[in-house]
């Protein structure tokens, strides 16, 4: 069974549909990594910018009293 002419050119095109769908898969797979990655920069802005409410600190300086009769 030979080639003719007509199957060659709809194999080539397509081919390019092929390839036309890979590149739109990469870019998209790269796309979604940067949107991925502007929000782990925003989460860690939030994150910085934070203030915490700190524990009560317990015994600390204010508890410790001076022995005089040394």
């Amino acid at each position: 069974m030979a080639i003719k002419p007509i199957d060659l050119q709809v194999n080539f095109s397509q081919m390019n549909h092929v390839s036309r769908d890979q590149a739109a898969i990469k870019n998209a797979e790269l796309q979604q990594q940067v949107i991925a990655g502007q929000e782990i920069a925003k989460e860690s802005v939030e994150i910085d910018s934070r203030v915490t409410r700190s524990e009560k600190s317990g015994d600390g300086p204010e508890s410790v009293k001076d022995h005089e009769d040394r």
